[in-house]
């Protein structure tokens, strides 16, 4: 079982009492968080191993419209503490004609129209006080040459291939990256950063399966 739930102990989509008993039945666990793997073995669950999202060519496949129409993209569900968020950055980004969008529903084909129209991905977390880093959102759009600005997180898998801010820093940080075309070449430039972090993940863990020593 590949555990891609955010383990943080609140009501989630789906509870997490349940999620652990139906894992304490797997032959073998993997979790895309090492504070979920954490939490879990607090629960009495073994992660036999933390895999994080990773790039894959096979999921290149949006381009990037020349002139995106939309300026900051927020993708799923908007429940209180996000609308908050999305609130104040309508507030301070208005006077200076960002164009936000939000959608929830949209998938497949459709998303990825949204996703090459826009020149920055939003990443926002749902949950407090746990910042789990939402890699399952921000490891597609990495992927297709998109910026992704995000939340701070407890914990970053992603490194300098996207930018993290705090809730009042972020109105900031976007209108810094718009400005200039900026977007563009940092999210171009993520996605070679992000294919070599992979790459990079990938061969450590050949070595070490192989019993290779790096010093």
């Amino acid at each position: 079982v590949y555990q891609l739930e955010q383990m943080v102990g609140s009501v989630t989509w789906h509870p997490v009492d349940r999620i652990v008993e139906n894992l304490r039945g797997a032959d073998a666990l993997w979790d895309f968080d090492p504070l979920n793997a954490t939490f879990l073995g607090w629960r009495g669950v073994t992660v036999d191993r933390v895999v994080p999202m990773l790039y894959a060519r096979s999921l290149e496949r949006v381009a990037l419209q020349e002139r995106p129409r939309i300026d900051v993209l927020f993708t799923g569900y908007l429940n209180d503490r996000r609308h908050r968020i999305f609130k104040l950055l309508q507030q301070r980004l208005y006077q200076r004609r960002v164009r936000l969008m939000w959608l929830q529903g949209v998938e497949g084909p459709d998303l990825d129209h949204y996703i090459g129209d826009a020149r920055i991905v939003l990443n926002l977390h749902a949950f407090e006080p746990w910042h789990r880093q939402e890699q399952t959102r921000i490891f597609y759009p990495l992927i297709n040459g998109r910026m992704v600005v995000s939340e701070a997180s407890e914990t970053t898998w992603f490194g300098d291939c996207i930018v993290e801010a705090d809730i009042e820093g972020l109105a900031d940080a976007l209108l810094h990256w718009l400005a200039e075309d900026r977007w563009r070449t940092f999210g171009l430039d993520a996605r070679g950063r992000f294919r070599r972090l992979s790459d990079d993940w990938l061969a450590l863990q050949s070595d070490v399966a192989t019993g290779r020593d790096h010093r």
